[in-house]
């Protein structure tokens, strides 16, 4: 990947995009100053480079999911970095609850939403098992520290733009952080509004007509859908 030195009006753009994420190009000129064909032309430079990747994060507590689980471990530095990697990707990554994953040698870490305590005490459980039965453990059993969105308030959810902002030296102008996640609704989606959902987070870079050719459906209602999702957070 081919990496450029950025010029002012890149990096402001690069964190207009992280700070406003779903804005149109019209709407991040009126926050940014800067003309709308520059921003075009910048976003794409800064796409195609590698600068950042589009993503749709699901609102999930609004979905049903109950809780974020935070799991990390110590591993027997002695255990073969490999086998670990090997039994993890065969009997862990597999389940679906996991949506980051990190881990080193004598570390691992990831963060999972679940629809309940069962389910995630379930993955826990088998982790201990398999991680026991092969020695990879240290001197304890794997830590899970759980937020239930119910009682837990999440203020920053993987927001680069006050990081961005500081190391470009841009005033982000905030007064306050807003809370993410917060719960609104339950919200009951039909058969397809649940396969435009799921297009949207898998292929957040897709075209509306695009994603609509893959479901059977029109590009009009990927497009209504889209906007109805945003609106209902």
């Amino acid at each position: 990947m081919r990496r450029i030195k950025l010029t002012e009006r890149e990096k402001l753009t690069l964190y207009g995009i992280t700070r406003f994420p779903s804005h149109t190009n019209r709407e991040l000129s009126e926050q940014i100053n800067l003309s709308t064909s520059t921003i075009a032309s910048i976003r794409r430079r800064l796409y195609k480079n590698g600068y950042f990747k589009p993503l749709n994060v699901p609102m999930v507590q609004n979905l049903g999911c109950e809780l974020l689980a935070i799991i990390y471990t110590n591993f027997n530095p002695i255990s073969p970095l490999e086998e670990r990697i090997k039994v993890t990707g065969k009997t862990i990554e597999v389940f679906e609850e996991i949506f980051l994953s990190i881990g080193e040698r004598d570390r691992g870490f990831s963060l999972s939403f679940s629809r309940d305590y069962t389910t995630i005490g379930k993955i826990n459980d088998i982790r201990t098992e398999i991680f026991g039965k092969r020695e990879l453990l240290e001197d304890e059993y794997p830590n899970m520290v759980l937020f239930p969105f119910d009682i837990s308030k999440i203020y920053r959810f993987f927001d680069f733009s006050s990081l961005l902002g500081a190391y470009f030296g841009i005033n982000n102008g905030r007064k306050s952080v807003k809370e993410e996640f917060e719960r609104s609704k339950l919200f009951n989606l039909s058969d397809s509004e649940k396969k435009v959902y799921a297009m949207l987070i898998k292929h957040p870079n897709s075209s509306d007509a695009w994603m609509g050719s893959k479901i059977g459906v029109s590009r009009h209602t990927v497009s209504k859908m889209k906007r109805k999702f945003r609106e209902s957070n």
